[in-house]
């Protein structure tokens, strides 16, 4: 690809940002908050467990996978 249709392509991109920008990440089960999802849908987002009977609440343990510090030595080294 030369530079001028590279160039096209990185200004239609951020004209395309400026006017739909990024969203932050969702956190949460899959398919809720869509407006018009089918019934199919959003069967898909109940999950095939139920959640009272773990011993913790896994969307709060989601929510708090970005706040947690990930160290991948520190983490490699937890079973010795």
């Amino acid at each position: 690809m030369n530079a001028n249709r590279f160039n096209r392509m990185r200004t239609l991109h951020e004209v395309w940002k400026r006017k739909y920008p990024d969203q932050p990440p969702g956190f949460g089960p899959a398919y809720t908050g869509l407006s018009n999802a089918r019934p199919e849908t959003l069967a898909l987002s109940q999950p095939p467990f139920d959640l009272q009977a773990l011993p913790f609440n896994p969307l709060e343990v989601i929510k708090d996978m970005d706040r947690l510090p990930f160290e991948p030595s520190v983490d490699a080294d937890a079973d010795e």
